[in-house]
């Protein structure tokens, strides 16, 4: 199953890229650390849901992330 999630910076922005899309089903929990498909590094802050508008549109949640350098 794919699943899409929403990225959002500490700060409120959109981080870039704004989303992640997750073709292996993983079970995501806070602190778990991803790659974007542009080779970005980042950790999951927080998991929120997605508002319904979002869920609507496919996506599971949104992510509140911190770049990893």
């Amino acid at each position: 199953m794919i699943r899409s999630y929403l990225l959002q910076l500490e700060t409120g922005e959109e981080a870039d890229p704004a989303v992640y899309v997750d073709d292996q089903d993983t079970a995501w929990e806070i602190d778990d650390r991803f790659a974007a498909r542009d080779g970005s590094r980042w950790r999951i802050v927080a998991i929120d849901p997605a508002p319904p508008q979002l869920a609507g549109e496919g996506f599971e949640a949104t992510w509140i992330v911190a770049p990893l350098n």
